[in-house]
């Protein structure tokens, strides 16, 4: 894989990660609490980093390996990025 997009994903998947840290320690804090609206908005705050880079490297994908290619590099991860941000979702309703 190429160094830039392979990159672009280690940065995409720390800030996933750093997001579902965040959502985890909402989920065990009060919900009622600052803290608990901290974490929301840093695991907000971190997956749209995390979107941002993987956008950024399904272009830079579709560029060098076309789009096919860059689907089934990128699909899972983007799956896994859409289902936090989806839980995200819901835990603040």
């Amino acid at each position: 894989m190429n160094k830039k997009v392979q990159g672009l994903l280690d940065n995409a998947r720390y800030f996933r990660d750093k997001g579902a840290m965040y959502i985890y320690k909402a989920e065990i804090s009060d919900t009622h609490s600052l803290q608990f609206d901290r974490y929301l908005q840093r695991a907000a705050s971190a997956l749209d980093a995390s979107t941002t880079y993987y956008k950024t490297a399904y272009h830079v994908a579709t560029d060098i390996y076309g789009e096919n290619e860059a689907i089934e590099i990128l699909l899972d991860d983007i799956g896994n990025n859409s289902k936090l941000l989806n839980y995200l979702t819901n835990i603040t309703e």
